[in-house]
């Protein structure tokens, strides 16, 4: 018994070990990777999705049939997004893990390959949804899967050394 609560500590530590290298991975990813989708605004609307139950604009694309999804700012855009305006929009491939979508306090993963990353409305080149902030926000919450693994795996190599700590033994003394 004391072995498989070992290899599931081990097993568990590597896991979140390998989450962390995906978000490495996803807030480094470079702005010219993005896949541009440039056109009119034929609708826009918000909706809620069926996995996470998260509030979401749906955007689609004159001569496009794709429905573009926004699920960070979402009122925002709702009252800044017309129909017949002119935007360029931006997604990127999906992750092992799906995207890291944040905003400021919290973030959450994304497996929607028709995500938007970055939006500019082109008449006035006004950016709407920023790439680079998007990063900055995954970015302070980045540091909680490392933190956890090598937490984990230190907790492992404590339970391999058989040895009992002084707090533990303290607690066990009826002294």
């Amino acid at each position: 018994m004391k072995i498989i609560t070992q290899f599931f500590v081990l097993i568990m530590g590597i896991f979140f070990l390998i989450v962390s290298f995906f978000q490495f991975k996803e807030i480094t990813y470079n702005a010219s990777n993005l896949i541009p989708h440039a056109g009119t605004m034929l609708s826009v609307d918000t909706s809620t999705e069926l996995t996470s139950g998260k509030k979401v604009l749906t955007l689609q694309l004159e001569n496009d049939t794709t429905h573009y999804v926004v699920s960070r700012l979402v009122n925002y855009l709702f009252d800044n997004l017309k129909y017949g305006d002119s935007i360029q929009l931006y997604t990127k491939p999906v992750p092992f893990f799906g995207h890291i979508v944040a905003e400021p306090g919290s973030s959450w993963t994304s497996k929607n390959p028709h995500e938007v990353f970055h939006l500019v409305l082109t008449a006035k080149k006004d950016v709407l949804i920023d790439f680079e902030e998007n990063k900055r926000n995954a970015r302070t919450l980045a540091w909680i899967f490392p933190l956890i693994g090598l937490l984990i795996i230190g907790y492992f190599f404590y339970l391999r050394s058989g040895k009992k700590s002084r707090f533990i033994m303290q607690i066990g003394s009826d002294e």
